[in-house]
């Protein structure tokens, strides 16, 4: 991966209707999680409650999940994946 942080802003909480763009969103977390990529943002909601009904929702906590480990010591010291 090319960078090793990443910057996001206005993060909201995902309605029914905005279900690709969870999925998108999911997309590009696991991404960024599995190449060590830092992530910074501010968001409208905890992670868990970024998706919090809908068809994608259950899908959606393990998004939650990586999200919340993104954050720890371990997560941030381990070294990116090219």
């Amino acid at each position: 991966m090319r960078y090793h942080t990443l910057l996001l802003s206005n993060i909201p909480v995902m309605t029914l209707e905005q279900r690709n763009e969870a999925k998108r969103f999911a997309t590009l977390i696991d991404i960024l999680y599995e190449h060590n990529v830092k992530f910074v943002c501010n968001a409208a909601a905890v992670p868990k409650a970024l998706y919090p009904s809908g068809n994608v929702a259950l899908e959606f906590t393990r998004t939650a999940s990586r999200l919340s480990k993104m954050y720890t010591a371990q997560y941030l010291t381990r070294a990116q994946v090219a």
